[in-house]
């Protein structure tokens, strides 16, 4: 490995090292998302440090053909203290600005969505529902009407039917009636 291989490698261990502290100091901001579900928040801690060593890895191989000495774990050290010493409260600052608008324009964007797409939905479903209750309405109406007028002539029919009856019609059909009234009340 050539001297210059060497300083590279130096270079990009140090600036993982930075990148390593941003990535945890945002990794951080948005853990109390999920803070709640102990195992999410441990599954995903676990593939957030596997993805940080593999794209550590893959960089080590792209720079000195992923050969891995002793000050390249010093150089992270020492790019990762440098963020903490130099950038980390300016990063939580811009982090915070950037969750902060990211937050109000999810928030914005699920407003659009609710008033250009559910509510025209719901409004439609309401008037469905309202139209379809009306109609049964006005057909339940309409039923009544026309059982109303065809049965008022067989109504009367009856009515001329009993008077002409004999009175021993009339007792039978008194009789039937009282038999079905015990029925329906041994029913209860």
């Amino acid at each position: 490995m050539t001297l210059e291989t060497q300083f590279i490698t130096m270079f990009m261990m140090i600036a993982f090292g930075v990148y390593i502290g941003g990535a945890y100091v945002f990794f951080k901001r948005i853990d109390k998302w999920w803070t709640k579900r102990v195992v999410l928040r441990y599954l995903l801690e676990l593939l957030f440090w596997v993805g940080q060593a593999l794209l550590l890895f893959y960089i080590l191989y792209k720079v000195n053909e992923g050969i891995v000495r002793f000050y390249i774990f010093i150089a992270l050290f020492c790019g990762y203290a440098m963020f903490k010493a130099l950038f980390e409260s300016t990063f939580k600052k811009w982090v915070d600005v950037l969750l902060g608008f990211a937050g109000k324009m999810i928030r914005g964007i699920i407003r659009c969505i609710q008033m250009l797409v559910i509510q025209p939905i719901v409004w439609i479903v309401s008037l469905i529902f309202m139209l379809l209750h009306r109609i049964f309405v006005l057909l339940f109406k309409l039923f009544y009407v026309v059982v109303s007028i065809v049965a008022y002539p067989i109504r009367q029919i009856g009515i001329l039917v009993y008077k002409l009856l004999p009175k021993k019609g009339k007792k039978i059909i008194y009789q039937i009636g009282q038999f079905s009234s015990k029925i329906r009340t041994k029913k209860k």
